[in-house]
């Protein structure tokens, strides 16, 4: 399966090695201005902002400036604009994914929430080597926690130090946004594994890989909370699918390849979360890009820009109508990198 040619498009574009951008996308033939070239409809895994929860609707993003969604589901924590997109989410989740959902809701309305951490890089990302042991150490406490929640009659009976373990990341202070995005993570688990989804078991883990996802010790710390977390209140049954590995390895992918849920006007200067849609993650960036992109409702619709000539690499940007000094160091923040494309080459020239 070619992850970047729409069934739409076909062969309107290759993945080959990019020179110092791993890999990338190139035109296959001419391409016309306007032209589409994906629609890219594969979302794994997503986050939509706790503070959002009653404005977005929840099966297709709508947002209706600020105004509640006409349809409130309290128990899961969810919001619709029409019955048609509730019962559109709903003919998508089976019953064990919803009773994880209002477990999850219940924990959310009963539990202080975590203070936020600070999105900034005076603070240094955990290494590799720090991120390894909090997860090791979260792998054992989780371990404690399945048997004291699975009760098996195989095997000796839970012991205080397992109810210890299991109480523990209850009375801690929960991460809305990060339990959300673990949550859906390991739905994605769910899907590949019970299902056998075909998309979610090889795109979203075909990503590059980033491995220092964490912006800090506390982000790494609600990271492996959250984990232990979801092990205390999902349902039994769905505990065999959220596996610490997994789900860090998708937040690995996550890193260098999500999407940002704007609002679809006023520049988008609405953000409400964020989502990996794999089909089109292997767009490298540009601050001079030659796609032009629209989200339309869950899916990302892609097209050209200018004429483009076969051979080219197609390129998206997210923050093309800033300043060149603001636009970098957005991306120097945002995704870690200096950007070398030829228009920061050329501004950083005149203003040198």
């Amino acid at each position: 399966m070619d992850p970047c040619n729409d069934s739409a498009s076909p062969r309107l574009f290759t993945i080959d090695e990019a020179p110092g951008a791993g890999r990338g996308v190139f035109a296959s033939r001419d391409l016309a201005a306007g032209e589409k070239i994906l629609t890219a409809n594969d979302l794994c895994v997503h986050v939509l902002f706790r503070e959002y929860r009653g404005e977005i609707c929840y099966n297709c993003f709508g947002y209706d400036l600020g105004g509640k969604q006409p349809i409130k589901d309290a128990t899961h924590g969810l919001a619709f604009c029409s019955q048609q997109c509730q019962i559109t989410f709903l003919l998508e989740s089976d019953d064990l994914c919803m009773a994880a959902r209002a477990a999850v809701e219940k924990l959310l309305k009963t539990k202080a929430t975590s203070n936020q951490h600070s999105d900034t890089l005076l603070e240094p990302r955990p290494s590799p080597a720090d991120i390894e042991k909090a997860w090791a150490v979260a792998k054992t406490q989780g371990d404690l926690i399945r048997i004291a929640r699975l009760n098996d009659p195989d095997k000796p009976a839970p012991t205080k130090s397992h109810l210890r373990a299991l109480q523990r990341p209850l009375s801690a202070p929960v991460s809305p946004d990060v339990l959300a995005f673990l949550l859906s993570a390991a739905f994605t688990n769910y899907n590949t594994l019970k299902y056998s989804d075909p998309v979610k078991s090889t795109l979203i883990h075909a990503l590059e890989s980033e491995s220092q996802p964490y912006l800090s010790a506390h982000e790494l710390a609600e990271y492996t909370t959250s984990y232990l977390q979801l092990l205390a209140v999902l349902p039994v049954d769905l505990l065999s699918f959220v596996s610490g590995a997994k789900l860090h390895e998708i937040k690995s992918r996550e890193t260098h390849n999500s999407f940002g849920i704007r609002s679809l006007f006023d520049d988008g200067s609405e953000f409400f979360g964020y989502g990996v849609w794999p089909s089109a993650s292997y767009f490298n960036h540009s601050c001079g890009p030659n796609l032009v992109r629209v989200r339309k409702g869950r899916s990302w619709v892609f097209s050209a820009g200018r004429d483009i000539e076969k051979g080219e690499q197609l390129y998206i940007s997210s923050g093309e109508v800033m300043s060149g000094t603001e636009r970098r160091g957005l991306l120097r923040k945002t995704w870690g990198f200096e950007c070398g494309c030829g228009r920061c080459v050329e501004e950083r020239g005149v203003v040198g």
